[in-house]
């Protein structure tokens, strides 16, 4: 099992607080299975948490990263990790890893596997291997922590991994009192359902890493319950969703397993079929 806590827009000293905290509760689980639970101390810090990068926001740090990439080198991420992984071994007795965007710079010494998100889209496919390379270099085993894809056609070539088709606005409007339901969720625009895309998609990802000798990957996502599909492609909420289940709308349940409320997608039996022979 790997335990992934999420924390957004923490403090530093919030952020440790909270993962120690995290890995106390998984701590018990991981005695009973020893080696068996990995606890992923954070992801993606230097966007996802204050104080890394300025800013005070997720937006305005990836403004400041933008205009001066050299900031990757301040060294606080490393400070930061460094401090932390004592923190955690004092309560948990498994296996660390933490999961890193592909441009961070860590010193993986402290760790048990070295962890990337690595997503496989326009504009690293033909660098997809390449940029893993490095990772692999270090001798440790190698996890890619997050890789997937969103279901709608032309969401592989859209060079922003397919990312932000759905009307926020909107979305949030949805969620108030009393006008919410005035405002049904809805996508920006035209989009075409394209669940065989996101099969091809995610197959030769697998591929791709199981030539490449990976220790293990993640798959972003399993379900995205807030993300409805519907006959409407305008409001199929799902089309911006990299789940391998489509959720049903009104709490309807699925055919397939009618016990649960959703229905696989192409992509669900694809991977089932890769990791049934593992």
């Amino acid at each position: 099992m790997w335990f992934s806590p999420a924390f957004f827009e923490y403090s530093p000293e919030e952020t440790t607080a909270r993962l120690v905290a995290a890995a106390e509760a998984a701590a018990p689980l991981e005695a009973a299975h020893p080696g068996r639970v990995v606890f992923v101390a954070g992801f993606e810090l230097t966007l996802f948490m204050r104080g890394i990068l300025a800013g005070k926001s997720l937006i305005g740090r990836l403004q400041r990263l933008k205009a001066d990439w050299a900031l990757l080198r301040n060294g606080k991420l490393d400070a930061y990790l460094v401090a932390l992984v004592p923190r955690l071994r004092a309560g948990f007795d498994g296996p660390l890893t933490y999961a890193s965007l592909t441009f961070e710079q860590v010193d993986w010494g402290p760790f048990d596997y070295v962890g990337v998100d690595h997503y496989r889209e326009a504009r690293t496919k033909e660098r997809y291997v390449e940029m893993l390379e490095p990772f692999l270099s270090t001798g440790k085993p190698v996890i890619v922590t997050e890789f997937g894809m969103r279901t709608y056609h032309g969401a592989e070539s859209s060079g922003a991994l397919g990312f932000g088709v759905t009307d926020t606005t909107r979305l949030w409007l949805h969620t108030r009192p009393v006008i919410g339901r005035f405002f049904r969720p809805r996508l920006k625009g035209a989009f075409q359902r394209d669940e065989a895309m996101q099969a091809r998609e995610l197959t030769d990802t697998l591929d791709e890493l199981e030539r490449l000798g990976v220790a293990g990957a993640l798959l972003s996502t399993f379900v995205t319950p807030e993300a409805y599909t519907d006959d409407d492609p305008r409001c199929d909420l799902d089309m911006d969703s990299m789940s391998l289940v489509k959720s049903l709308p009104g709490g309807r349940h699925g055919t397939v397993y009618p016990d649960m409320h959703w229905e696989p997608k192409e992509a669900f039996a694809i991977v089932a079929r890769h990791f049934a022979g593992h």
